[in-house]
């Protein structure tokens, strides 16, 4: 038996197509940054409808509270350890941003024990997590190389509690990095967009 909480499943109603990938054709340059972010956040949103987020989000704090999550039983490190495991990196095509929903991505996580994605993909489905905990989640992209060159990668966040650089902390599952830790060297270039809360009709109808 897994050792990972699995999500009870509904019906997803999104008004993204679901069992199908989101395909962008991106614009140049920071525009089709803002473009991706969007299409995430608009990902993210599309959860409070079917509860799947919601769902799992419940069973990751139980665990937490269980002291199952090591590091103290946090949520955080239930979340980080969950998707470590879960979650396998593969690139889009070149020129192409393939986005799924993190309803979908959960799906196929409880159905074959882990899916495929890349960093936009986790971003999203981390976000929504994140979200779905509530607390306040960002997404966080940055560069190796000073505008006008491309960001290079994207990834979930938290709202610093503290001063902190970009006033955000990282939350970047893909990275050999611990959690809340930015690289040491090389980033020259973030720009941060706030995920925005769960409303609160959508809470009242998750109750």
């Amino acid at each position: 038996m897994s050792r990972h909480p699995e999500p009870r499943l509904k019906p997803c109603q999104t008004r993204y197509p679901f069992g199908r990938l989101l395909a962008l054709k991106l614009a140049r340059g920071d525009a089709g940054t803002d473009q991706t972010i969007g299409a995430m956040i608009g990902l993210i949103e599309a959860t409070d409808a079917a509860g799947i987020v919601a769902a799992l989000a419940r069973r990751m704090r139980e665990e937490a509270r269980d002291g199952r999550g090591g590091e103290n039983g946090s949520i955080l490190y239930v979340l980080w350890d969950w998707l470590k495991d879960a979650v396998r990196f593969r690139p889009d095509p070149r020129g192409t941003e393939l986005t799924r929903s993190p309803d979908q991505l959960i799906t196929e996580i409880a159905s074959h024990g882990y899916t495929w994605g890349d960093c936009d993909d986790l971003a999203t489905l981390t976000a929504a997590l994140l979200r779905a905990m509530g607390l306040r989640p960002v997404l966080i992209v940055c560069g190796r190389s000073p505008a006008p060159a491309d960001f290079e990668h994207v990834c979930a966040g938290l709202v610093a509690q503290t001063h902190k650089p970009n006033g955000c902390e990282p939350f970047d599952a893909q990275e050999s990095y611990a959690p809340f830790e930015w690289p040491r060297v090389g980033i020259v270039r973030v720009r941060t967009y706030i995920v925005p809360p769960i409303s609160a009709s959508n809470k009242e109808n998750r109750r």
